[in-house]
């Protein structure tokens, strides 16, 4: 089961690309979303489509403050 990212209307969402179900937030860019893709699998040691919606909020928020700390 992999992890596509799609761009429609200038923003840029992750999909499980076997059953078609979009998940998580939705991003500016598709570097963005790569960056959180892979921020997220190594922080919590598991693949996007296999956390919990509540753990894809919690490794979000922490990735927007890391990404504030960084500007």
């Amino acid at each position: 089961m992999g992890i596509r990212l799609t761009s429609e209307e200038g923003k840029t969402a992750l999909y499980d690309s076997v059953s078609g179900f979009a998940f998580g937030p939705v991003f500016d860019t598709e570097v963005e979303a790569a960056e959180f893709a892979d921020y997220a699998e190594s922080r919590l040691n598991k693949a996007l489509n296999k956390m919990l919606h509540r753990e894809i909020d919690e490794v979000y928020a922490t990735w927007l403050m890391s990404m504030e700390g960084s500007r």
